[in-house]
């Protein structure tokens, strides 16, 4: 654009290539045809910029300060133009003295505004929100209980993904929710891969965060935003396959002989399996969470994701050994790299316990599917005779190893069965989880103790949620209460021969 002689023009920008962290805020005068670019002394976010633009970087919470500036340099500009003033390098200066020169006061006021704004948008009262739940201002519940950790990891999640479904813009309103608005919700969240029990938890979310703001007083009672968050129906066959280790699984598990990380995961393994705690509670087990009440020993702790207070028996003198070979200081072993060795150990046992090899049907994370979409791509640019890179060649021979363990030539790395659905290995599909989603099973197996007692040691408080630990087949089900009805005083009736 040619500007026209003595005209002063102005626009901020940030001069740098790169798409995070902080930049300086710049304010580029246009003043008789120079351009001109002076350092406001103010640092951006740099994604937040390039995403929202100046304009709406500057109605943010976070550009406070930044629109103050602009408001004063505008002012300034204007008074300069009005008097003839055409000496750049005084403008320059008058321009730099207001950023050296800021009236907090002022910035303050503007603050507060662009806050009672924000809070009508969904980022922006979000933003408190989670500032409240971290702090423990916000509590939940009708006993008023803090967040624990497992749930503001929750909802730092669904923050992030809010803001990536709105693209970061703070206009967007909750009278702007609608039946539309929440399906264009979850079609984000399929087109990103995540199952239907995740879908599920998220919009959860959402319709809590519309209920808080509807109690805060930020949305009418009538409004619609809470109302069109409708419970997401998980049906079994979109669930991944939830498998449990029967007590003899478990067992060879214990007794095989193994060294260096592969011992080190199952040992950790095999105690949160007789703790039934989560991994984020049994992997950091010290002798203080071991107490004595009597001739009882129980571990008592306090669980990390929702906060409650469990005691657990310790009934397997196999435990203390446990503890005792590490001197009470577990080994520190990431969850991921659990997940991996554990798959290793129980692939090891299933050579001597067959149960450990049956198949089942089972579906991929998000993260399976993007890496067999991936070693497909890599594989077919093989079949075509194309020069991979280094990076591009050992992701491809990881995928071909794994792949030709399990038999397949056509790119795929895990097996389908006539009807297309992936098969597994039991033992590909143990995790860090099954401990204690074994430990549930084993105890409503064993028969000895009503649901209540089970719930106390696993900590869960919901009886529907702790049934979905149960993973019993319909036959084991229906033979359980077969020998109950048989020991008791139901009878049981047999087909004559």
């Amino acid at each position: 654009m040619k500007h026209r002689e003595n005209e002063i023009y102005m626009n901020f920008k940030v001069r740098t290539s790169r798409t995070d962290g902080q930049s300086p805020l710049y304010v580029r005068l246009t003043f008789t045809g120079a351009d001109n670019a002076i350092n406001t002394g103010i640092n951006v976010n740099v994604a937040k910029w390039k995403r929202l633009g100046s304009v709406g970087y500057f109605e943010s919470v976070e550009g406070v300060r930044a629109k103050a500036l602009a408001l004063k340099v505008q002012v300034t500009l204007r008074s300069l133009k009005a008097k003839g003033v055409q000496d750049i390098e005084f403008v320059k200066e008058q321009v730099a003295a207001i950023a050296q020169n800021e009236d907090s006061e002022e910035i303050e006021n503007i603050k507060k505004e662009v806050e009672r704004q924000a809070l009508n948008s969904i980022l922006g009262y979000y933003t408190k929100f989670y500032e409240g739940i971290v702090s423990g201002e916000r509590t939940h519940g009708n006993n008023f209980k803090e967040y624990a950790q497992g749930g503001i990891s929750v909802w730092k999640s669904f923050g992030g993904l809010i803001d990536a479904f709105l693209d970061g813009n703070e206009s967007v309103t909750f009278g702007m929710i609608d039946e539309r608005f929440s399906n264009k919700f979850v079609k984000f969240l399929k087109d990103r891969n995540y199952m239907a029990k995740t879908i599920g938890k998220y919009t959860t979310c959402f319709r809590k965060l519309c209920n808080s703001a509807v109690k805060d007083g930020i949305i009418k009672r009538d409004s619609a935003a809470p109302y069109v968050w409708g419970d997401v129906t998980v049906k079994d066959e979109q669930k991944r396959m939830e498998i449990y280790l029967t007590e003899e699984e478990l067992n060879a598990i214990y007794n095989v002989k193994l060294e260096g990380k592969r011992e080190e995961v199952r040992d950790l393994f095999y105690i949160g399996y007789q703790s039934g705690q989560r991994f984020s509670d049994y992997s950091v087990l010290t002798k203080d969470n071991i107490v004595s009440e009597g001739d009882v020993t129980l571990l008592h702790l306090f669980q990390k994701k929702t906060g409650n207070e469990v005691y657990v028996p310790i009934t397997d003198a196999r435990v203390f050994e446990l503890f005792e070979k590490y001197h009470y200081h577990l080994p520190v072993i990431r969850e991921q790299l659990m997940n991996m060795y554990i798959k290793d150990v129980c692939e090891l046992v299933s050579k001597s316990v067959p149960s450990l090899k049956e198949k089942y049907t089972t579906l991929l994370t998000a993260g399976e599917r993007s890496r067999e979409e991936r070693f497909r791509v890599l594989f077919q640019r093989v079949a075509n005779g194309d020069k991979l890179n280094y990076n591009d060649r050992s992701e491809y021979n990881r995928g071909k190893r794994y792949s030709l363990a399990h038999g397949l030539m056509d790119g795929s790395l895990w097996e389908r069965n006539a009807k297309g659905e992936v098969v597994k290995y039991k033992y590909e599909l143990v995790t860090s989880h099954t401990a204690r989603r074994s430990k549930a099973t084993n105890m409503y197996l064993q028969g000895r103790l009503d649901t209540d007692q089970m719930m106390s040691i696993t900590g869960h408080e919901k009886r529907e949620i702790f049934e979905e630990y149960i993973k019993v087949q319909k036959l084991e089900r229906a033979k359980m209460i077969a020998k109950q009805l048989k020991e008791g005083k139901g009878k049981v009736l047999r087909m004559a021969k």
